[in-house]
């Protein structure tokens, strides 16, 4: 069994515990996946417990959860309870801060889109702190918190529950999934599918600069998007990730990824698009803050952003990769035909 590890002091052991022996802290616990449906509640309680700000059901207030779900509606169903909350505002109306359920965590920093991951996609190892902040791979989250112990308590917990569904385990009322669709399609067990890839996207493309991917795309920017690409995008696929490349936030320029293929719009030029078994892999890069899908080049506003710049330089190789290997993704030649 992996060490565990007290959130209070940090101290090791080889096992759970009942008690820290240093600091007579929290319980010692290997990850949420030790938990069952009651004791999840338990360990966030245990391990949260008088850290600034937060909240554990079921003490959560009822106009705090309403913030948050207001914000979160497009990916946080309402039967999904959430477990524990984070009031990242001033005077209390949490309309910034974090929540977390036995499924994601979903966060909403000041001035900027909603962001959420399940823990499927979370890497346990990419989870740190910076500061005040908490960083989940590429993504922020923003909080006001000053005590080095009591963010490195959200730390522990989010490290657990990544871990726990990582491992295939149960969170919460024995949930459990199958191998990550993200994880298979990294290794190259299947064809992407708009499930797989919608994996993969949340897995590598949440939180970075002005990219949402479904099912948290705003309708308004879908449809500017969708209007911008003409009748080069069929009404019955799915936009998987798109990037915003206004200035203003209309997402009338930009690109936008599906099963079938990429479709962008640069400024001052017509709509274009390409299918993912037209593009060479080897060919995809980034010359400053343009993508360049071979003779190709897909503008962007993220010269001043190398992580978001690579993450999608990575995404679209993928892509392209792996319909090289198993035909056109969406199941069609890229002529069009049947």
């Amino acid at each position: 069994m992996d060490k565990v590890t007290c959130p209070n002091c940090g101290t090791e052991r080889d096992r759970p515990q009942p008690q820290c022996g240093v600091c007579r802290g929290a319980q010692l616990i290997a990850s949420a996946a030790d938990l069952g449906d009651d004791r999840l509640t338990g360990f966030l309680r245990q391990v949260l417990h008088g850290v600034d700000a937060t909240w554990v059901f079921p003490d959560i207030p009822t106009k705090k959860q309403a913030g948050q779900r207001k914000a979160h509606a497009a990916h946080l169903p309402d039967s999904e309870p959430i477990l524990a909350l984070y009031d990242g505002t001033v005077f209390g109306g949490a309309k910034e801060g974090h929540v977390v359920t036995a499924r994601r965590i979903c966060w909403n920093n000041l001035l900027e889109p909603p962001g959420h991951v399940e823990w499927l996609h979370v890497d346990p190892q990419r989870v740190a702190t910076q500061d005040s902040q908490l960083h989940l791979g590429h993504s922020r989250i923003d909080t006001m918190i000053s005590e080095p112990i009591e963010l490195a308590k959200w730390q522990y917990v989010i490290r657990s529950l990544a871990t726990s569904a990582q491992s295939d385990a149960a969170i919460a009322g024995n949930y459990r999934e199958a191998p990550s669709a993200a994880a298979q399609a990294d290794a190259g067990h299947v064809v992407p599918s708009d499930g797989s890839m919608t994996a993969y996207a949340q897995r590598y493309l949440s939180g970075l600069s002005d990219t949402w991917v479904h099912p948290a795309i705003p309708e308004d920017k879908l449809a500017n998007a969708r209007a911008s690409f003409g009748t080069l995008m069929l009404g019955h696929e799915i936009v998987i990730a798109l990037y915003d490349g206004t200035v203003f936030g209309s997402s009338k320029r930009g690109f936008a990824v599906t099963s079938r293929g990429i479709y962008w719009k640069n400024f001052a030029s017509d709509p274009a698009s390409l299918r993912w078994a037209d593009i060479d892999a080897g060919a995809v890069a980034v010359e400053r803050d343009t993508l360049v899908l071979g003779s190709s080049r897909v503008e962007t506003l993220l010269r001043q952003d190398s992580v978001a710049l690579t993450a999608w330089e990575k995404f679209l190789q993928k892509l392209a990769r792996s319909s090289r290997i198993y035909g056109p993704i969406d199941g069609r030649r890229s002529d069009g035909g049947e």
